[in-house]
């Protein structure tokens, strides 16, 4: 290790974690993971066989798993950003083999400390205690208040893996140095369930430090991989329960897990604060599927929202990045890399963007936000992002006192060093987007500071620096924002003159594979070809012929977003000079224009989507039910051919729940089987695969508790005259008796009128306890026993409680 003291680099200290993977197959096989625990080197480029294995890794930092050959490798440290070598050497891979080697001044070695991934009981950790500091130490693991787990290590060297249960531990740790004098540290170190843990004691400037390295162990073919995120600003704390055993203990706000293995199947899953649980739910896991699970507050109390890793467009050559908005009362209007790329824009609270595939390299971002009304921007300084990798990038909301803030959490599914194949179980590491230098120390690290992947900045009410354009219309005219870049598409608003917009990019071709079907309003087909790429760096596009997706800011405070010609506009770039339009980037054409936040509605595609009845034999009606069930109550009876508005499908997806408005007014909802009718689109069948891949969202899920209903609205005539509407009641006593019409809704009150026997009563509502309706009989308002009365609703009699949900309540008095 002589070369680091050439170099003139103090201290620097690195562990290369290496990961077991499959079984010896034509090549051996390990994995390969940093991080950097020295306080007073600078940020570093790792370059492993001549490759760029990590980039810029700051103090305190941990990479994600690489694929690396078993065998000799070349290492070399660079300085972050600059070819300037901090160190050269070779490392040595044994084949088979969970090593971590320490670059360590405690005597100038590289170490081999054997980590097991082998899967554990549920709820259980395992944990490793090592020395890298230049000091004998001694350790004691707390795992309650008495009992400590005691072991003493000497300098680069490591304890016997422990097997814990998934808890927060303390861990306290001194030691004597030879020329005198103590250093302590003492902190919290949360153990995951499900994960091994590497728990490195090392040297700073003020003390000693400890760096918690959390590796999901291995899971089988038949596994998933789950993350999970505590992404509520300013909550406390909370304990993650699967199947009944703490998983993740003091899971706290913007400190995410590792990707976690888990058998697939279902799972029960609990988020307990204090011994309160506030959340108990089931939790699916799909065989080879990555998600990360967030808690987030929502209109609908605290619930886990789950988000898919999009991998299909993940290789060496590309990174892929995913922006996911954790903002409850947030909207990310758009997000702009470094080269004028749009990655993400138009995105509202819990919702994901596409998979944006970017060129491997350092970038900076441009975040612009309406957080509340409020419009302003996060920049996100420069980092690398690396081919092979897919980052889900979180938005989460700042404090009382804090601005909103990004998380970046990479998963090397793809990443591989030179003759090494990706690595069988990847994992991610959430990585610092820091907004100033590291500092030149670092103190103790506990529960409450374990690195973590934020990146801070302020929140200023200030637009973006990126093309704009003036609107250049006559001052009596306007003009249209398009939902597609077509004059024969719906217009979402008028733009008027003079405004400015923000230019997101231009219509870009979108070619559809073979065997997909274009369910656009509007004809975009014949535009495969980018023009721009036939033109010479000195022509540009024709303006008339080109359709720009924009952003323009309502005056209620709102967006629209949608396409506008650029023969309309005065487009400039963001120095203030003109903009040449074939170097914008570009925008997929069929990117509907929607708008946020404004009196305006957007364009859904569910607007578009309705049912009709099929596949009945002859003389055959389909059943419309209460509930979602061939035994529930028939609401009414549909020939085929019946026309139905469409609201979703149950979670097994044999039925529907739909709307049918009656020719008298009446409006049903409830439950068809799914066999016997057709989904539209726009009028043209649609299987429920397809309508789910243009647009998910017009495919809710509708939970089967909900019941169907009828709302009436037609009114008929009693046989004394009076006009009834709606549901009507008829009277049902013995012959020879009547029924008492009350003043109040009380045995006891006075008796207005005696009503005969199959007299039919306007009834305008009930008692909470059910045991009276409100009634109109003979131009008198009063109360009869509920008891003795027969709902109906256009002739045909239905169950009490079918029609009696459609009544407005009044107290027991009758008030």
């Amino acid at each position: 290790m002589s070369g680091l003291s050439g170099r003139n680099v103090a201290t620097l200290c690195l562990l290369l974690g290496l990961l077991s993977a499959l079984p010896l197959q034509a090549q051996s096989r390990a994995s390969l993971r940093f991080a950097h625990i020295d306080a007073r080197a600078p940020r570093l480029d790792i370059v492993v066989n001549g490759t760029l294995a990590v980039a810029d890794i700051a103090y305190g930092s941990v990479s994600v798993a690489l694929g690396a050959p078993a065998g000799e490798l070349e290492l070399s440290l660079l300085r972050a950003g600059t070819s300037e070598e901090l160190y050269v050497g070779a490392l040595m891979l044994p084949a088979q083999a969970a090593l971590v080697p320490i670059v360590s001044l405690a005597d100038a070695q590289l170490h081999v400390l054997p980590e097991q991934l082998g899967m554990l009981a549920p709820g259980q950790a395992r944990v490793s205690l090592f020395n890298a500091s230049d000091a004998a130490v001694a350790l004691r693991l707390y795992q309650g208040e008495d009992d400590p787990i005691e072991t003493a290590l000497e300098p680069g060297k490591g304890g016997e893996p422990l097997v814990l249960a998934a808890q927060t531990a303390t861990l306290s740790v001194a030691s004597i140095r030879a020329s005198g004098g103590s250093m302590s540290f003492q902190g919290s170190i949360p153990l995951a369930g499900g994960a091994s843990h590497q728990l490195l004691v090392y040297d700073t400037e003020t003390g000693l430090a400890v760096l918690p390295i959390a590796t999901p162990l291995l899971g089988d073919a038949d596994s998933g991989k789950l993350r999970f995120l505590h992404g509520i600003a300013g909550a406390a704390s909370v304990d993650l329960l699967i199947d009944g055993q703490v998983v993740i203990p003091s899971m706290s706000f913007a400190q995410p897990s590792e990707l976690l293995s888990l058998p697939a199947g279902s799972h029960d899953l609990a988020i307990v604060l204090g011994q309160a649980e506030i959340i108990a739910e089931s939790l699916s896991v799909t065989a080879g599927e990555w998600s990360t699970m967030l808690l987030a507050a929502t209109s609908r109390g605290l619930e886990m929202l789950r988000f898919r890793e999009n991998l299909g467009a993940l290789s060496d050559e590309v990174a892929v990045l995913q922006f996911i908005n954790a903002i409850p009362d947030g909207f990310i209007n758009l997000v702009q890399v470094e080269d004028g790329s749009l990655v993400a824009h138009n995105l509202a609270f819990a919702e994901t963007s596409e998979a944006a595939a970017i060129a491997p390299g350092r970038q900076t971002m441009q975040l612009l936000l309406d957080i509340a009304g409020e419009v302003g921007t996060i920049s996100v300084p420069a980092r690398y992002y690396h081919g092979g990798s897919h980052y889900s990038l979180f938005v989460l909301a700042g404090g009382s006192f804090a601005p909103p803030q990004l998380l970046v959490l990479e998963s090397a599914h793809g990443r591989a060093l030179p003759g090494q194949e990706p690595p069988a179980t990847a994992t991610a590491i959430a990585t610092e987007l820091p907004t100033e230098a590291a500092p030149s120390t670092a103190t103790s690290v506990t529960s409450d500071a374990i690195p973590t992947a934020i990146a801070t900045a302020p929140f200023a009410a200030t637009l973006p620096a990126m093309p704009h354009a003036v609107i250049a219309v006559d001052a009596d005219s306007a003009l249209h924002l398009r939902q597609y870049p077509s004059d024969q598409a719906m217009s979402l608003g008028l733009l008027p003159p003079q405004s400015e917009i923000l230019v997101l990019g231009r219509r870009g071709p979108t070619v559809l594979q073979a065997g997909d079907i274009s369910y656009l309003p509007v004809d975009l087909s014949g535009y495969e070809h980018d023009p721009a790429a036939d033109l010479p760096p000195t022509s540009d596009l024709a303006a008339a012929d080109t359709w720009l997706y924009v952003l323009y800011s309502t005056e209620d405070g709102g967006s629209l977003y949608g396409w506008v010609n650029a023969l309309y506009l005065q487009v400039y770039d963001a120095a203030g000079e003109r903009q040449r339009l074939a170097s914008l980037a570009t925008v997929k054409q069929n990117q509907a224009g929607n708008t946020y936040n404004t009196v305006a509605r957007p364009p859904a595609l569910s607007d578009s989507v309705s049912a009709r009845v099929i596949s009945l034999n002859p003389g055959i009606l389909l059943n419309l039910r209460m509930e979602n069930s061939p035994n529930a109550e028939v609401i009414s009876q549909l020939a085929p051919g019946t026309e139905l508005g469409f609201f979703g499908l149950d979670g097994s997806e044999d039925w529907a729940f739909i709307e049918l408005v009656m020719d008298n007014g009446n409006i049903l909802r409830g439950w068809v089987s799914t066999g016997y009718i057709d989904l539209l689109l726009h009028g043209s069948p649609i299987t429920a695969a397809t309508l789910r891949e243009l647009d998910a969202s017009a495919l809710q899920r509708i939970s089967g508790s909900m019941s169907g209903s009828i709302t009436p609205a037609q009114a008929a005539d009693s046989d004394d005259g009076m006009p009834l509407a709606g549901i009507v009641g008829e009277v049902n006593v013995d012959e020879n008796s009547a029924l008492h019409l009350r003043l109040y809704p009380d045995e006891e009150s006075e008796s207005l009128n005696l009503v005969p026997p199959g007299a039919r009563l306007q009834i305008s509502g009930m008692t909470n306890n059910r045991q009276w309706y409100r009634v109109s009989y003979r131009q008198e308002t009063g109360w009869v026993a509920a008891a003795y009365v027969l709902l109906s609703l256009d002739g045909q009699r239905y169950a009490r409680a079918t029609l009696e949900i459609q009544l407005p309540r009044y107290t027991n008095q009758g008030t």
